[in-house]
């Protein structure tokens, strides 16, 4: 029969082994979010496309996958996420994601 003060010192270790790994996986999607936020800004100041890129241009530019570059952009709050029309006349449609530096009050 399993005893109750065997079981309450691996539920602590699963539980403490569960946070540490949800804080390492946020502070990836943090740090992604801000290479994002830099490029862009970057972009925005040379006068590139008014700092908007496509979720392709991103991917390639930064080297991330698809998921990291939505998952960190929808976690940073001074990177706006746009939808483009397909190309093609009386689309209403959206075509691609596109995200745009957008300066939170009292930064820039």
């Amino acid at each position: 029969m399993i005893d109750a003060w065997m079981v309450a010192p691996v539920a602590v270790v699963a539980v403490l082994a569960f946070g540490a790994i949800w804080r390492v996986q946020r502070s990836y999607v943090r740090k992604r979010g801000v290479r994002i936020e830099n490029y862009l800004r970057q972009q925005k100041q040379e006068g590139r496309d008014d700092g908007r890129c496509s979720l392709a241009q991103l991917t390639a530019k930064l080297r991330m996958s698809e998921r990291q570059v939505l998952d960190a952009c929808s976690q940073n709050p001074a990177i706006m996420r746009l939808a483009t029309t397909a190309s093609y006349p009386g689309s209403v449609f959206a075509d691609a994601p596109v995200f745009e530096y957008a300066p939170l009050r009292g930064r820039d």
